[in-house]
């Protein structure tokens, strides 16, 4: 199937997984000047925890999508949109609980949730190409 769940899910989980991978290398590098093994883990482990229903949400988004028939620009504004906003959300929500956290690290979720949509840019439109799904089928 063209379609399918798992190319859904995969395209949402390599759009979380280039997110985290910014966002965690990013900040530790803001933090310490370079990158550090032990800054790197933890962060790893926090933005996985405050990252994961950002996942969540947007498979469903993606799914959601998908089965409406929109098509892939539709597809990538309402990823994009909904990723940035939930990102904002949860850095809100992580600074409320850690409110020593440096300011920095707001541009930094952002930064890492536009990397990690914008590079599945084309896995997202292939999502949407519902041309010839029934090519086997007499008219």
């Amino acid at each position: 199937m063209k379609h399918s769940f798992l190319k859904q899910l995969w395209v949402a989980f390599k759009i979380w997984v280039i997110a985290l991978a910014v966002n965690t290398l990013a900040g530790s590098f803001y933090l310490s000047g370079g990158i550090e093994k032990k800054l790197v883990l933890v962060g790893l482990l926090w933005g996985s925890i405050f990252s994961l229903p950002i996942l969540v949400i947007l498979l469903i988004i993606i799914h959601h999508c998908v089965s409406r028939r929109k098509d892939g620009l539709q597809l990538f504004q309402y990823v994009f949109v909904a990723g940035l906003a939930l990102t904002v959300a949860s850095a809100i929500f992580f600074f409320i609980l850690l409110p020593v956290a440096p300011p920095g690290h707001m541009f930094i979720s952002v930064m890492a949730a536009v990397t990690g949509i914008g590079v599945q840019y084309n896995a997202l439109f292939k999502l949407a190409r519902y041309d010839n799904e029934y090519e086997n089928f007499p008219s």
